[in-house]
């Protein structure tokens, strides 16, 4: 009998000490002292747009970003947005051989380098790219402003960048952009910042209002001007932008297979002058042409011409090879008294991939301006985008 009640005291006890460490493990730990990068804990409550977030990929990491019920969660990045500002942060993110061993300011410029390159800088307007700044022995940061046109509301949107490198002490490598719109700016934009420096142990400085300063202080190119008074047309693998007060003429797009024409005067036939796109398959593709050397390039210009002769009847015509360019092998086209004396054509024709796409102006009655079609064409091949 007291052998059977010490082995039922014995079990009594073991099962109480399983109890008692499953009570430690269910148990929340309340943490008082504000938690910075590289300490993992989660459960602070003291910060007003800040939650913690974990990383469970092969090296787990608990991480205070803005609260958003919506963020993205991964293995090795968290996305998260409150009150305008996104935060990015990427754990270990990806280099080349070439650049994994480099220092941080190295490897946050080839970031910046590759993000900016001249390929894409066209898309930006005022763009300001700081220095990289050395914060401590293994921290870096730089800033990155820039305007973007939106076509839908014909204005510009501001955007602001914070990007910033910090490598841990037990070899984490993070890398943060905090990110800022314009039409998404808070009065609370400013206080989330200012947290997220508190926990990265920087200062994150973004000023209220300096993306709408940006925009109201930008002055506008030609070509910007066109894009953003005139009305956006999709063209292929294009955006072009016709002036105010242009519309579709269907009664001569009617009369030409493929093309589009746009008068002042809308469908009216009595127009001074009319604009016209048209889109044709290439024989060959584009890559073809940019491969021709200046005098090649000479002499398929020449045979052009000549085949725009017997087209138009031995009328003047004038071509200029512009080679290739970002929207693809470029010549123009200019053809003078094809249906009267006085009435010209002027047309720029654009190759690119296994397409021909002209855009170009007619002078339809004698006495019409000349250097105004010329102008106006010249005006819309300039704004032009590739989609």
């Amino acid at each position: 009998m007291k052998k059977r009640l010490k082995t039922a005291a014995v079990l009594g006890m073991t099962v109480l000490s399983l109890w008692g460490c499953q009570g430690k493990k269910e148990e929340t730990v309340l943490v008082t002292e504000q938690p910075v990068l590289g300490v993992d804990v989660s459960g602070y409550e003291g910060f007003a747009h800040l939650s913690a977030y974990t990383l469970e990929g092969e090296t787990p990491s608990v991480l205070y970003l803005p609260a958003d019920e919506s963020a993205y969660v991964g293995g090795t990045c968290i996305i998260s947005k409150k009150e305008g500002v996104e935060a990015t942060i990427n754990l270990n993110p990806m280099l080349s051989e070439e650049n994994a061993n480099k220092a941080l300011k190295q490897k946050l410029q080839y970031m910046l380098d590759s993000e900016y390159s001249v390929n894409y800088r066209k898309d930006y307007a005022d763009l300001e790219i700081s220095e990289v700044e050395s914060l401590t022995d293994n921290a870096v940061k730089a800033e990155v402003s820039y305007l973007v046109y939106d076509d839908e509301k014909k204005d510009y949107l501001g955007q602001w960048f914070n990007y910033y490198l910090v490598e841990l002490e037990d070899g984490r490598l993070f890398k943060v952009v905090l990110r800022v719109d314009s039409d998404s700016e808070t009065e609370q934009t400013g206080a989330v910042i200012e947290e997220l420096g508190k926990y990265f142990q920087t200062d994150f400085v973004y000023e209220g209002g300096f993306l709408q300063a940006k925009i109201d202080g930008y002055n506008p190119s030609e070509d910007e001007l066109a894009r953003m008074s005139g009305n956006t047309i999709p063209f292929g693998a294009f955006y072009i932008y016709i002036p105010e007060g242009w519309e579709k003429n269907t009664v001569y797009s009617n009369l030409v297979p493929g093309g589009t024409f746009y008068g002042l005067n809308g469908n009216s036939m009595e127009q001074s002058q009319l604009l016209c796109t048209i889109t044709q398959d290439a024989v060959g593709d584009s890559a073809q042409l940019g491969s021709l050397s200046k005098g090649e390039q000479q002499i398929f210009g020449e045979l052009f011409e000549e085949q725009l002769r017997q087209q138009y009847n031995g009328l003047d015509v004038e071509t200029n090879m512009m080679g290739m360019t970002d929207k693809g092998f470029v010549f123009t086209a200019h053809i003078k008294d094809f249906a009267g004396s006085g009435t010209e054509m002027y047309i720029y024709y654009i190759c690119r991939g296994d397409k021909i796409y002209g855009i170009g102006g007619v002078t339809v009655e004698s006495g019409a301006d000349e250097s105004e079609l010329v102008e106006l064409v010249d005006s819309i091949y300039s704004s032009m985008e590739v989609r």
